[in-house]
């Protein structure tokens, strides 16, 4: 899919264009060229025909590449295939318009071409069109605040399901972006410092794998409302869809066809949000768990960061995601690792790799990286400060083709209590069933914002079941 993109860049340089009508290959052919969505750019041989999906090209022959380009404002939407045509036959070219980033570009240049920055409720965010959420180009800058600072909290966060298939489990990666097909064209709406978005993704293998037991086959529908309102607080409406079954899904994977009419149940499914908060310096951050709140949230460890510019080096804010509202029957799982430091045993998950089936038992709450709360729904207790993650999901469902399951939760950031801290200072994160432990006193002003988010809810529309 990269090799699309660098061939819309390349389209783009060239100084004239063939006529539509012209002859492309000296034959009498026809190639008719349509798109999901339609109103897509027609390029052949990376030339501009200067025609809008569904059209068609007469009196061309042999073999082409055909390209369908969709400039969405953020995102460039492609979908291309090489094609031959003989004879006189009509030959007909269609499939999904998405936006992808693989390893044949520097991915962190990918993202930041595929994003916008746009300012709401006192936050800058960085809104991806490849459905990643947060995320500027992996390395920070994902959810700026206060706005108009410098001051970088999140390096990416990510729609997270998990499920099993044949009895293995399969789940999508912390920073599995190239797994995630952005699909034309997010609705952006900002207004009176309110900020609305709505997208859609899917999950696409990247591999050509023999095996159709990976994570493939889900739409993602990401709406979030960022409100004055309740400033300091996004929240967002993830809906998990099954289009295993849709042809317009399986033109895209390249095991499609495998797929047939039947697709992929997914049983044992966890569905959730995973974020990696990256507070300034990434390396000395940690992050714990508030039960009451049905929250994760992170933290600098010793409340001191030198990258931030706001006057705030002494005193960076802590950061939480919290389960708002899940289907009903799911067991709620809060669960964080850390990538480096401690005791080395924790790390990220990759789908289409051995260690996928990570992810299920991480998400299920089944399986846990060490040091491990006793609590099954309670995960990894980060012993030092470390490069963390954090994950909240909900399960298990089954999760048939055509079927879907939604989960609402939100994000804040607040600053520090004062007078419960001392800059510099190493904070333990505690017994997560501890309410008297020092952070919780620290954290007290995010643990009221992660209460307050609830008056965003009917900002999303129609309500789920209250998280339970």
């Amino acid at each position: 899919m990269r090799y699309r993109i660098l061939l819309l860049l390349s389209a783009l340089l060239l100084p004239s264009c063939r006529e539509a009508d012209g002859p492309l290959g000296g034959t009498n052919g026809k190639l008719i060229v349509s798109s999901d969505p339609q109103g897509a750019r027609i390029f052949v041989d990376e030339e501009d025909t200067g025609l809008l999906t569904p059209d068609s090209i007469t009196d061309i022959g042999g073999s082409h590449t055909v390209l369908a380009l969709l400039d969405g404002g953020i995102g460039i939407y492609t979908y291309g295939a090489r094609v031959v045509i003989v004879g006189s036959e009509p030959f007909t070219l269609n499939g999904p318009l998405t936006a992808r980033c693989t390893s044949l570009e520097s991915q962190g240049s990918c993202y930041n071409r595929n994003r916008q920055a746009l300012t709401a409720g006192n936050m800058t965010v960085s809104v991806n069109a490849l459905g990643a959420m947060f995320l500027q180009d992996g390395s920070g800058e994902g959810i700026i605040w206060p706005a108009g600072t410098n001051d970088s909290y999140v390096s990416n966060a990510m729609p997270m399901i998990a499920g099993k298939v044949d009895g293995r489990g399969v789940a999508l990666g912390m920073y599995d972006v190239s797994i995630l097909a952005g699909r034309p064209t997010p609705s952006l709406v900002l207004s009176a410092g309110s900020l609305r978005t709505d997208q859609r993704t899917w999950m696409v293998p990247t591999t050509t794998s023999t095996t159709l037991t990976t994570i493939r086959g889900i739409e993602v529908r990401e709406q979030m409302v960022i409100d004055p309102t309740v400033p300091d607080v996004a929240i967002v409406r993830v809906t998990y869809r099954n289009i295993t079954t849709s042809p317009s899904y399986q033109q895209l994977d390249v095991r499609g066809t495998a797929l047939g009419t039947t697709g992929i149940t997914y049983n044992d499914v966890f569905v959730g949000f995973g974020m990696d908060p990256d507070i300034g310096d990434a390396s000395d951050d940690i992050m714990s768990y508030d039960p009451d709140r049905h929250s994760v949230f992170a933290y600098d460890a010793n409340f001191s960061d030198a990258r931030f510019t706001s006057g705030a080096a002494l005193s960076p804010g802590l950061i939480g995601l919290r389960l708002l509202s899940v289907p009903n029957g799911g067991r709620m799982v809060l669960n964080g690792y850390g990538t480096q430091g401690g005791n080395g045993s924790s790390s990220d998950w990759h789908a289409g790799t051995g260690d996928e089936s990570i992810g299920w038992s991480i998400m299920s709450g089944t399986g846990a990286y060490v040091p491990d709360d006793p609590d099954p729904n309670i995960g990894m207790l980060v012993p030092a400060e470390s490069d963390v993650r954090m994950l909240v999901s909900a399960g298990p469902y089954t999760l048939r083709p055509s079927e879907e399951l939604s989960i609402i939760v939100a994000i804040a950031l607040a600053k520090p209590v004062a007078g419960t801290f001392i800059p510099a200072a190493f904070v333990a994160p505690g017994d997560p069933h501890d309410v008297n432990r020092p952070i919780m006193k620290i954290a007290a002003a995010l643990r009221q914002k992660l209460i307050d988010a609830e008056a965003l809810i009917p900002k999303l529309g129609s309500v789920l079941s209250p998280a339970h």
